[in-house]
C-alpha cells in the first residue's frame, strides 16, 4: 500500500485470507448514496506543503451535510477525504485502493461496488474513538466555543462512540500519568448520564439531535466500554512534555488501536521580521502597517508586499520532531498535518477560512478538514485492522483525582476543609482550610489499591516571583497497617509554593512527589510554617508507579494577569 501521509507508518495489506475486521452489525442499509457518490469526479489535492485552496462548492456541500443520515454523511465524508488527501478521482477508485476486489477475506467474493461502499459505512459506524487534547471550534460570531462542531465529534455519527479527554491547554503530562483514571472517569460519566435517561451523552450535553439510526444495543455497549479502535492525540506542539509516555501507555493498553497524532498550525505560529529581527506577530504587523486585522486590505498587503518578511516559528524544532518520529517508529503511530505552505504568506491567504476571524482558533470549517484527514488515515488501515482487537494493561496503573476544573473531590478529608472557587482566565477550584483560616492544619485520605508501594504526587497552587502568596507547609504522611490501628509517620516533605520558572508575576499549579505509600489507605496532613493571607491550596492527587515523579496539570495554563483574584 502506498504511503498516505508524511511521516506516517507505511502499512502493507494482508493476504486475502487474513481476518481483518471486527464483527459488524447486521442491519441492512440502502446503497443509493453510495451509488451516487461512486460517479463523482474530484480534483486531486495539491502536493504536501501546498496550502489548500478556499473550499469549493462540493466541499461546502459535505460540510453542510454532516448532521444528515449516516449513509450520506459517511460516504460524503469519504468523497471529501479523497479530494483532500488521496487525490483519487472517485469513491469507487478509493475503495479499490483500500480493498482489492479479490480480497475475499474482507469483502467476500462476488461483492458489488455499491455493497462495498455500504460495507465501508458500516465499518466506520462501529469504530470507537478516543480523543485526547482536542481544541474547540469557534461559533460563527467568533465569541464562544462549540464542542459538537469540533473534529472529535465529526468522526462518527454516533456520539456515544466518541470519548474526549483533557483539553490541550496544559499539555500531555497529566494524561501520560493519569490516563487510566481519565478513561475510567469518562466511562463513569457516560453511565451516570445513561442512568438519568440521557442515552445520548454527547448529544444532550452539546445539543446534537438524537440519531434514531444508531443501534440501541451498540450504544449501550459504547457507553460502558473502555475499548477503543482509534486514538487521536492533539499535543504536537507540547510533545516534549510527556507525549512519548502517553503514547507508550496507550499502545500497551490498546496494542492494535490506530493512533493518530494531529499537528495543527495556527497563524500565531507566524512571526514578522524586519531587517532580520523579530518584530512581533501578524497583529503587530497589521498595527504597524495601519491595516485592519483580517480585512481585505490585510490579505492584499500580505500577498502583494514583496518586502514583507514572515517566518514560521513552528518549523525547525529538531528535538520535538525527533520525539514525534520516535513515537511513530516505536508505537506504530501516524501523523496528520493540517496542510500548510512553506511560505507563510501563502498559507495565510489561502487558508484563512480554516481559522476564526481573529486567527486564534480553528473555525468549524477547519475542524471539518482535520476530521476528514483523520478518517483518511483510519480508512487506510482497514486491511490490516484485526477482527478482534487485543486489550493489554495499563502497566503499573494509576489512581488520580483532579478537582481543579470541576470542584468535585471524592477524597475523605478533615471537616475544616472547604472547596474554594475562584475565577480568572477560567473557573478553578482548590481544597483548602479557607481564607478565614489560612494557617489551619488539614488532611486528606488517599488510597493505594495496588499490591505494592506507589509514588504519591500532590498538585497545589503556586505563585511567583517570591515571596509567594501561599504559605510554606510541611506535608506528613501517616499509615496504619490495619484499619483502625495506630497511624505511623512514613514520609515528610517541605513544600515552598513559589515558582521561579517565569520572568513575570504568575499564578499556576506545581506538582511534587511527597513520598511512597504502601497498599491501603494513608492520611496526608499539612501544616503552614509561614503566615500568608491565603491558605495552602490543593488541586489534585496522583497514586502512580515508579516511573512518574511529576504529575502534570489538568487545567488552564499559567495565569499572568489576575493575581488579585486568587
Amino acid at each position: 500500500m502506498e504511503d498516505y501521509a508524511i511521516e506516517s507508518q507505511t502499512i502493507e495489506s494482508p493476504s486475502p485470507s487474513s481476518p481483518t475486521l471486527k464483527k459488524k452489525k447486521k442491519k441492512k442499509k440502502s446503497s443509493s448514496s453510495s451509488k451516487k457518490s461512486s460517479s463523482s469526479s474530484l480534483e486531486p489535492y495539491p502536493e504536501p506543503f501546498v496550502a489548500p485552496p478556499p473550499p469549493t462548492a462540493s466541499y461546502k456541500g459535505v460540510c453542510a451535510r454532516y448532521k444528515k443520515p449516516i449513509g450520506v454523511l459517511l460516504v460524503g465524508a469519504f468523497v471529501a477525504f479523497t479530494f483532500v488527501l488521496s487525490g483519487t478521482t472517485s469513491i469507487y477508485d478509493s475503495i479499490k485502493d483500500l480493498t482489492s476486489s479479490s480480497s475475499e477475506g474482507l469483502w467476500g467474493m462476488h461483492t458489488s461496488d455499491a455493497e462495498r461502499s455500504d460495507r465501508l459505512v458500516e465499518i466506520v459506524e462501529d469504530l470507537r474513538f478516543l480523543s485526547i487534547g482536542a481544541s474547540r471550534a469557534v461559533t460563527s460570531d467568533g465569541t464562544s466555543s462549540e464542542w459538537y462542531n469540533s473534529y472529535p465529534y465529526l468522526l462518527s455519527p454516533d456520539p456515544s462512540k466518541i470519548t474526549h479527554l483533557a483539553d490541550g491547554v496544559s499539555g500531555p503530562r497529566y494524561p501520560s500519568v493519569c490516563i487510566q483514571s481519565l478513561v475510567a472517569e469518562a466511562m463513569q460519566h457516560k453511565v451516570v448520564e445513561k442512568e438519568h435517561d440521557m442515552i445520548h451523552a454527547t448529544d444532550n450535553l452539546h445539543g446534537i439531535i438524537d440519531n434514531p439510526a444508531v443501534d440501541a444495543e451498540d450504544r449501550n455497549e459504547a457507553l460502558t466500554s473502555d475499548e477503543y479502535d482509534v486514538i487521536i492525540l492533539n499535543y504536537f506542539m507540547q510533545a516534549w512534555d510527556g507525549l512519548y509516555d502517553l503514547a507508550k501507555r496507550l499502545r500497551n493498553r490498546y496494542p492494535d488501536a490506530i493512533i493518530v497524532m494531529v499537528r495543527v498550525w495556527k497563524p500565531a505560529h507566524i512571526s514578522w521580521y524586519k531587517d532580520n529581527l523579530r518584530m512581533g506577530n501578524l497583529r503587530d504587523w497589521s498595527k504597524w502597517q495601519d491595516v485592519g486585522f483580517d480585512t481585505i486590505d490585510f490579505f492584499t498587503e500580505i500577498s502583494k508586499n514583496p518586502n514583507l518578511d514572515l517566518r514560521w516559528q513552528m518549523i525547525g524544532n529538531q528535538g520535538r520532531d525527533d520525539l514525534v518520529a520516535s513515537i511513530i517508529k516505536d508505537f506504530g503511530a501516524h501523523l496528520y498535518k493540517l496542510p500548510y505552505h512553506e511560505d507563510p504568506k501563502v498559507s495565510i491567504v489561502e487558508s484563512r477560512h480554516l481559522f476564526s476571524q481573529d486567527f486564534t482558533r480553528l473555525s468549524t470549517e477547519g475542524h471539518h478538514v482535520i476530521s476528514l484527514g483523520i478518517l483518511g488515515i483510519v480508512y487506510r488501515q482497514f486491511n490490516s485492522y484485526p477482527r478482534h482487537p487485543r486489550i493489554g494493561t495499563w502497566g503499573d496503573g494509576d489512581v488520580c483525582h483532579s478537582w481543579y476544573m470541576s470542584g468535585d473531590c471524592p477524597l475523605e478529608r478533615s471537616p475544616n476543609l472547604v472547596m474554594e472557587k475562584f475565577k480568572s482566565i477560567a473557573t478553578q477550584y482548590a481544597l483548602s482550610t479557607g481564607m478565614d483560616n489560612p494557617s489551619d492544619t488539614g488532611w486528606i485520605v488517599v488510597e493505594n489499591p495496588f499490591a505494592t508501594e506507589r509514588n504519591f504526587i500532590l498538585s497545589y497552587m503556586v505563585s511567583g516571583p517570591p515571596p509567594s502568596i501561599y504559605p510554606e507547609v510541611v506535608i506528613r504522611i501517616y499509615h496504619a497497617e490495619e484499619e483502625g490501628g495506630e497511624e505511623i509517620e512514613i514520609a515528610t516533605e517541605h513544600i515552598d509554593p513559589t515558582t521561579l520558572d517565569y520572568n513575570a508575576e504568575v499564578h499556576t499549579v506545581a506538582t511534587t512527589k511527597v513520598g511512597r505509600i504502601p497498599p491501603g489507605k494513608s492520611r496526608v496532613y499539612w501544616a503552614a510554617k509561614t503566615n500568608r493571607r491565603r491558605p495552602f491550596r490543593i488541586v489534585a492527587t496522583q497514586v502512580v508507579g515508579d516511573g512518574f515523579v511529576t504529575g502534570g496539570i489538568l487545567g488552564p495554563s499559567a495565569d499572568y494577569s489576575h493575581m488579585s483574584l486568587y
